[in-house]
């Protein structure tokens, strides 16, 4: 059991964000004129408390 613990505390180094910027996947397609991109791009702004951006 404490092999397991370890194993998946061990696993948990390796997992974290590369972009430090929320929704920053869709930009690209958000700004050539993918609604759903659009979309999805607001709704991380918004999730993450920058209201400025997601007007």
């Amino acid at each position: 059991m404490k092999k397991i613990i370890t194993l998946m505390l061990f696993l948990t180094f390796f997992a974290h964000a590369n972009d430090s910027e929320p929704g920053s996947q869709y930009l690209k397609a958000a700004e050539a004129g993918d609604r759903r991109a659009q979309y999805f791009l607001a709704d991380s702004w918004f999730s993450s408390g920058d209201l400025s951006k997601a007007e």
